[in-house]
């Protein structure tokens, strides 16, 4: 799923808004500002070590844990934890 943070939103439609009048630009300029949400990550030096992940291990396997604990295979890629709901 692709998304597009907030403040970057109102930023990208305030600065378009007053100058197109052309509504297909400016859903464009909105789309092309979009990001992956919650990217798989490769495991390497910067995955954090001290908190819990979503892991992902080959093939198609998701498991909830730290890289601090030991695992029968190794994963490869990772994702922060959704919030908890409100």
């Amino acid at each position: 799923m692709r998304g597009i943070a907030e403040e970057r939103l109102k930023e990208v439609f305030s600065k378009l808004y007053w100058t197109t009048n052309d509504e297909k630009e400016l859903f464009t300029a909105l789309l092309s500002e979009c990001t992956e949400l919650n990217a798989w990550q490769p495991i390497d030096e910067n995955t954090p070590k001290d908190r819990d992940l979503v892991l992902y291990f080959s093939p198609n396997k998701k498991w909830v844990g730290s890289l601090g604990r030991d695992w029968p295979f190794a994963p490869t890629h990772w994702q922060e934890l959704p919030k908890d709901p409100k």
